[in-house]
């Protein structure tokens, strides 16, 4: 079975292979190729053994013996980036979804281009199919829109599709119905008033038809697309509170190393004051002082780390 690693821990020391060709290994292995790798040490290091085991893959060291909060501190962040990074992950495959989509509207379009002389093919698909003149008299309508979208009084010779156009819309599909631009047609969306009385999000295509480099009139499609407006905005507000969780987490990390670092200049600076008191005293107090001050400092790197 496979399983996500946010962080692995990695012993430098241990028999037959020591942690730095674990590491590379691990490097080998596609799932865990990014995987960051915090190596536990007993032993002071020099800096060529350091450079070598960040040349393995390492992005930090923790010295025995384990501060459980520190070593838990440390987890929490690279686990926390881990699922901010499966975040990230999941909206790019949202978007993905959404592109694949948007190529199969494309798709569609072509084969609804294929039934501009076939109204028996154009009533059995579930898009509104019409056709105008140059002027936008409609000369035809498919089956779809005396189903769900004509009043009882529906007459096509007095009917103007901008008549059935959301206020708002109009002005925008009658700029691009009357465009002069060389291209063969456009897209867009707007809201159309079904049979009900509601309005209802529709992909609106047109195609000109021309014969002898002239516009002899227009072919449209127009597709319901008021489910996915709706999940579209289910995916706003998802992002939305998404981004602002992440800035929530962001300012509780800068606050609260802000926090931990006051105190924590304290006990480096009292014990180097008492450290530098001892001098001539021997031994284990000292080097107790000493381990403090080298632990103040370990802890002040992973605060900024944080930061």
């Amino acid at each position: 079975r496979h399983y996500d690693f946010a962080v692995i821990l990695l012993d430098v020391q241990m028999p037959v292979m020591d942690g730095m060709e674990t590491a590379k290994l691990i490097r080998l292995y596609p799932p865990c190729k990014e995987t960051p790798i915090i190596f536990v040490t007993a032993i002071d290091l020099d800096a060529q053994r350091v450079y070598k085991g960040y040349e393995s893959g390492a992005v930090d060291y923790i010295f025995k013996p384990l501060d459980d909060l520190i070593l838990k501190a440390k987890i929490k962040v690279f686990v926390e980036l881990y699922k901010k990074n499966r975040r990230i992950h999941e909206q790019a495959e949202l978007l993905k979804e959404m592109e694949l989509r948007k190529q199969d509207r494309l798709r569609q379009e072509l084969e609804l281009e294929s039934l501009r002389r076939y109204a028996n093919l154009a009533n059995a698909i579930p898009h509104i199919v019409f056709k105008t003149s140059v002027e936008g008299r409609i000369e035809y309508l498919n089956k779809i829109w005396y189903e769900h979208y004509a009043s009882p009084d529906f007459t096509m010779h007095e009917f103007s599709l901008v008549q059935v156009i959301h206020p708002d819309d109009q002005r925008k599909i009658l700029r691009q119905w009357l465009s002069k631009s060389p291209q063969g047609g456009f897209e867009m969306e707007a809201r159309i008033k079904s049979k009900d009385g509601f309005y209802r999000w529709h992909l609106i295509r047109m195609l000109r038809e021309t014969k002898n480099d002239k516009v002899i009139g227009w072919l449209g499609t127009c597709t319901d697309i008021q489910d996915q407006k709706n999940k579209e905005n289910e995916f706003r507000v998802l992002t939305e509170n998404l981004n602002r969780s992440n800035k929530d987490l962001e300012e509780f990390a800068y606050v609260a190393s802000h926090d931990l670092q006051e105190p924590l200049r304290k006990i480096i600076t009292f014990t180097e004051i008492i450290s530098g008191n001892l001098n001539g005293t021997a031994g284990e107090e000292k080097e107790l002082f000493s381990r403090i001050y080298r632990a103040g400092f370990r802890m002040k790197a992973v605060i900024e780390d944080l930061l």
